[in-house]
């Protein structure tokens, strides 16, 4: 047999219920034609669009304020790469220390959410007037973005690091981006970067370093 109607909401009380319809922000529940009542996360905070998707089977307990929402649908993660290689001190130009590749990889059912790369040069000039150049090349694919600057010649849409300094001075540069994951990466599982560094003059005392770190965030279904 049906269960009674609701009479009124309680404490503890877990109800389920079939989602028809994926939610585009926050979402109340109304069962038995009770009062609407709002849906958080566990966290107490309001669900984000996408929380509920059409076909879901949604579980909720009644808090004595709110209803809970205590369905997970998605996990975020993080995966990680961290690179530096020592510098070739004394190399004329246009050699360059090492190229440092970075990849990390996501499951194939998940989905990108953020990046973040960053690159820094750290040396000591051994002559008068030296010149750097780093370019930052995202590896995986095209980007056609358009926060992100294509230079001609370098690539699949580098990045550039520039740095000079002079005899006997320590000098650090740095490059950084965050941001979404561009639509380009939508669709591939493995994103990689690319960090390669050219001497465009004088040398560098040992040891000059390269640093590169990338960091991608990722969600993945809950089984």
């Amino acid at each position: 047999p049906a269960a009674p109607p609701a009479e009124a909401y309680r404490l503890g009380t877990t109800y389920i219920f079939k989602a028809t319809f994926a939610n585009t922000g926050p979402a109340t529940l109304s069962v038995d034609g009770l009062t609407a009542v709002p849906i958080k996360r566990r966290s107490g905070t309001d669900l984000e669009a996408g929380d509920i998707e059409p076909g879901l089977v949604v579980v909720v307990v009644h808090d004595g304020t709110n209803f809970q929402m205590v369905t997970p649908t998605t996990v975020k993660k993080t995966q990680f790469g961290y690179l530096y290689t020592e510098g070739n001190a004394t190399a004329a130009p246009p050699a360059a220390p090492s190229d440092i590749v970075l990849s990390v990889t996501k499951p194939s059912s998940a989905t990108w959410q953020e990046f973040e790369l960053n690159a820094c040069l750290a040396w000591r000039a051994n002559t008068a007037n030296v010149e750097v150049e780093c370019d930052m090349t995202f590896e995986t694919a095209p980007l056609t973005a358009a926060d992100v600057t294509t230079k001609a010649g370098c690539g699949n849409s580098p990045q550039q690091m520039l740095g000079a300094g002079v005899d006997n001075d320590s000098n650090n540069a740095f490059w950084r981006r965050l941001g979404p994951v561009p639509t380009e990466w939508a669709s591939v599982n493995t994103i990689s970067f690319k960090v390669h560094m050219d001497v465009k003059a004088g040398s560098f005392q040992e040891p000059s370093t390269l640093y590169a770190f990338l960091r991608c965030t990722y969600t993945e279904p809950v089984p």
